[in-house]
């Protein structure tokens, strides 16, 4: 058995490289038709309901950078302090038309939240801010490792997914950016917190950029208590 397994290999990760590539063009698709509607109907749900948000990471830098979405990404990404949530956000934005698509919490979401939303098949991320471990306030994203089974069987046990705590200088102050005749909120202090993520060159486009390496990144292999919700 293990011998197939390690000729069948090379075939079953072409295949999945297929699928990912046919997932990737769907997805680049949808936020070149949908994805400015997108911002337009969450924004709109957020001030209806008096929550806080602002734009994060790839799209803040997008709105800051190109005055659009950068042309190769392929959602939408916004924060949110993690004070702010309830479940009747959920709810909410379910009304405006946003599938929820996943919910990723460390230690039942006391230390860690992100949520997933699909709005005609463009995908928008909430990220959530946490009070500092460390020196700075942070959020957390959910990484995917090929070779799960070397890590921990607890990361095996929640899909191959581990969490990472990023810092990043937030506060709650914002301001607003005109975004294809929308007013958008984005952090007062949106150049710190792209210089910390992206790097004091961040208006310079670059083909591979590469930010794993940053101090502010920490792998949280102890925390178990990740799990999907759908």
């Amino acid at each position: 058995m293990d011998i197939i397994k390690i000729l069948f290999r090379p075939l079953y990760r072409f295949i999945l490289s297929i699928k990912m590539n046919v997932l990737k063009f769907k997805e680049l698709r949808a936020m070149r038709k949908y994805g400015i509607e997108a911002l337009s109907e969450f924004d709109k749900c957020m001030r209806s309901n008096g929550y806080t948000y602002c734009l994060a990471f790839g799209t803040l830098l997008g709105a800051v950078r190109e005055k659009d979405f950068i042309p190769y990404d392929e959602d939408i990404d916004v924060c949110m302090f993690s004070s702010s949530f309830s479940e009747s956000l959920i709810t909410e934005l379910e009304k405006y038309g946003f599938k929820r698509q996943h919910t990723y919490l460390v230690d039942d979401g006391k230390l860690g939240r992100e949520d997933s939303f699909r709005y005609k098949g463009v995908q928008i991320d909430i990220f959530y801010i946490y009070d500092p471990i460390d020196n700075y306030p942070y959020y957390c994203d959910f990484v995917c490792f090929a070779d799960a089974n070397s890590i921990s069987k607890s990361v095996k046990k929640y899909g191959g997914l581990l969490p990472r705590r990023i810092q990043l200088p937030f506060n709650e102050k914002i301001t607003y950016i005109d975004f294809h005749g929308l007013s958008l909120p984005i952090p007062v202090n949106y150049s710190d917190i792209l210089s910390f993520r992206y790097g004091s060159d961040y208006m310079v486009p670059k083909k591979r950029w590469n930010n794993t390496s940053n101090p502010n990144i920490s792998y949280w292999y102890d925390k178990i208590g990740v799990y999907k919700k759908i």
